[in-house]
């Protein structure tokens, strides 16, 4: 489900007082296993953003029971000490998602990504990005920094002095020592919204 945002290990947020409508990602059982999915209400079908991947139609002979619909999911680009996601499939949450997202809390920033630069990394145009300006910078970090006056978002190849994006597109920057650069934070994590968010006056649904 990477093409929607959706990479394995993701941490997914799951209503289930939501009612599943075309386009929402859905979890729930089909014939006995597992799915996450999209879901075509009118067609009857089950879809993955992978197009190598078949369309699976929901018969009305199927075990097919929808669970929730998933809201938000949360990517971890930094493991922070103490910080460990549910290795099983289902959890509720009996802290607030404060204690999953934020290291050090009062270190901690969010920022709103922009482009495509670093969607491979699973940042998304408009997801919820958390910076933790506490965590130490390491060879292969993403990080948020000021780059000649400018905020970016990338990968840091601290040993060749490079800013790199996770899209093949772009070029590597180079780090020259007449550049104004400076690291704001890590990125410790990233968050996604699934499903229409009073916060972000977003969409219903989305793919």
């Amino acid at each position: 489900m990477k093409r929607v945002g959706i990479f394995d290990n993701d941490l997914l947020v799951v209503d289930r007082h939501v009612t599943p409508r075309t386009g929402c990602i859905i979890v729930g059982k089909y014939n006995g296993e597992r799915i996450c999915k999209i879901f075509d209400q009118q067609n009857k079908q089950l879809m993955s953003s992978d197009e190598n991947l078949q369309t699976i139609p929901i018969h009305d002979y199927d075990d097919f029971t929808v669970e929730g619909v998933v809201i938000r999911s949360l990517r971890q680009h930094q493991h922070i000490k103490g910080i460990v996601a549910p290795s099983f499939e289902y959890s509720h949450l009996r802290g607030g998602l404060d204690d999953l997202l934020l290291g050090h809390p009062s270190a901690t920033w969010f920022g709103i990504a922009r482009g495509d630069s670093m969607q491979d990394e699973g940042i998304f145009n408009g997801d919820v990005i958390i910076v933790d300006r506490k965590t130490l910078a390491q060879q292969g970090s993403v990080i948020v920094g000021q780059f000649n006056g400018e905020f970016v978002c990338k990968i840091f190849d601290k040993k060749r002095r490079l800013l790199l994006s996770s899209n093949e597109r772009y070029p590597a920057i180079p780090i020259r020592d007449f550049d104004t650069f400076s690291v704001e934070g890590v990125v410790t994590s990233s968050v996604r919204f699934h499903f229409k968010s009073s916060l972000l006056s977003t969409w219903p649904c989305t793919h």
